[in-house]
């Protein structure tokens, strides 16, 4: 059992190293605004969250567990990380905040279902298979079946995972797009009205002139002598 719990664990920190190694350490002066970042500063505390201004001392970050905008000085910084972002249609990052509150647990549920029982059969055959060909007595609770259920848990689980995952920026892409074509029709809509108004006003002002032109002409004939 020891030696499946400590496959168990290789796995699981795989994948997190794996998660880990797409930080990249930046330096201040080369993050820029729209960039999601992980800021270290020197009081020991930590930020997530994504620039969304910088200036040659500062940095004004909209805290991901706060939802509130915060400023840090250059000085207090004592490293930044740029973490592997998300972007949508237009290019604006989408944070790992926004994803985590549209994920669903769904394809987690079903892959890790279906993967503990396709890993268990696979490892009971392989364990199976090894038991005959050394002569030894086959148990179906064994190092091989529960080592292999546990690590293809493990990974299908992943899977599941990552497959939330892309079906959560994929709803935010959707989401965002309709925004913006919602926006891009309120303006096109505001902007005809406009043009319409400026028409109107522009009939009414040759309407205007046209009935000035008429008095002039009128008073121009009371001014002729009988």
């Amino acid at each position: 059992m020891k030696r499946i719990s400590l496959l168990a664990l290789v796995f699981v920190t795989a994948l997190l190293l794996t998660q880990c190694a797409k930080n990249i350490p930046v330096s201040f002066d080369a993050v820029n605004s729209n960039q999601e970042v992980k800021l270290h500063l020197k009081s020991g505390k930590s930020i997530v969250g994504v620039i969304t201004k910088k200036e040659a001392t500062s940095l004004k970050i909209l805290n991901e567990e706060t939802g509130k905008e915060q400023t840090f000085q250059k000085a207090d910084v004592s490293s930044i990380e740029k973490l592997a972002g998300e972007y949508d249609e237009a290019g604006n990052v989408i944070s790992r905040a926004e994803i985590k509150k549209a994920r669903t647990n769904k394809n987690l549920v079903l892959y890790s279902i279906g993967g503990t029982a396709l890993s268990f059969g696979t490892s009971l055959f392989l364990s199976s298979v090894i038991s005959r060909a050394t002569s030894d007595s086959f148990r179906v609770v064994n190092p091989i079946s529960i080592g292999g259920t546990v690590l293809g848990a493990g990974f299908f689980s992943y899977l599941g995972h990552k497959r939330d995952t892309r079906m959560a920026i994929e709803k935010i892409k959707d989401q965002r797009k309709q925004k913006a074509e919602k926006k891009l029709q309120k303006e096109l809509t505001h902007k005809k009205q406009l043009e319409m108004e400026l028409q109107r006003l522009k009939q009414e002002k040759e309407k205007a002139e046209k009935e000035r032109q008429r008095l002039l002409k009128e008073l121009k004939k009371k001014d002729k002598p009988e």
